[in-house]
């Protein structure tokens, strides 16, 4: 479904119908509804198109989600999987920043005393320490990193990456 919906895009735009943000957000919104009532896609795929969906109405054009369906099928085509670990984290945080997570790169002295930014806000609460000693030169995994991540999720970058 990733690879189909960045086509289409790529074509939209070569033929002159996408020339803005809200425009691609539209042309996607639209894609996407196309995709679900033709049942172009295997049931199972049906609840990540109704995802998308929702976050695009949710958050209108705001919701990115042409960099959210890239971010899903490079991860999945190799892409990702052929960079090094901190490349991946790296990018991992850039992509939930651009759909609007907050990022905080916390002290010792701050990541003893951590406490929420905002019950309400996505996220992402990395101690500095841990991130620099969880690298190798080679950017590859040798110390498990967690991050808290407001809303109660927890992410983990395993030595499995």
């Amino acid at each position: 479904m990733c690879w189909c919906l960045l086509v289409a895009v790529k074509m939209a735009r070569r033929a002159g119908k996408i020339a803005s943000d809200l425009q691609e957000h539209l042309f996607i919104m639209q894609w996407l509804a196309t995709a679900l009532k033709r049942h172009l896609f295997p049931k199972i795929v049906a609840n990540d198109i109704v995802w998308f969906m929702t976050q695009g109405k949710k958050y209108g054009y705001g919701a990115k989600l042409y960099n959210k369906v890239e971010y899903i099928y490079r991860s999945r085509s190799g892409a990702l999987a052929d960079k090094s670990a901190l490349f991946r984290f790296t990018y991992f945080v850039e992509t939930l920043k651009a759909m609007g997570w907050l990022d905080y790169l916390l002290s010792p002295q701050e990541w003893k005393n951590y406490r929420k930014a905002s019950s309400t806000a996505s996220a992402v609460y990395t101690p500095k320490a841990l991130l620099h000693a969880s690298f190798d030169e080679a950017g590859m995994v040798f110390l498990v990193l967690l991050n808290q991540v407001a809303r109660y999720f927890i992410i983990s970058i395993s030595t499995q990456i």
